[in-house]
């Protein structure tokens, strides 16, 4: 399940990339695109450290849901940001 999710995420961002669909500059790429995939491939890489019985697994996991929740809020806020300034065009 999760891979298909970072699957889905590198598909999303060359797709972005082809069509050129948003002016995001390279922080927003960042947190919208880089930070996800990071997070979803911590998550498989502890995945795969639980089932081999790794050291290193529980931190690989907590390191991924602190990624994910990082580009959740940002996401949020940014969404939050951009309602404010355009309050009157919407």
């Amino acid at each position: 399940m999760r891979a298909s999710r970072l699957v889905l995420q590198i598909h999303v961002i060359l797709k972005q990339l082809e069509r050129n669909i948003a002016s995001l500059d390279w922080l927003d790429w960042t947190w919208f695109s880089a930070v996800p995939a990071l997070g979803y491939a911590s998550l498989i890489a502890g995945a795969a450290g639980l089932i081999a019985e790794k050291s290193f697994a529980p931190f690989a996991i907590a390191r991924a849901i602190t990624l994910l929740l990082l580009a959740g809020i940002y996401g949020a806020w940014s969404v939050t940001l951009w309602i404010a300034r355009n309050r009157d065009k919407i």
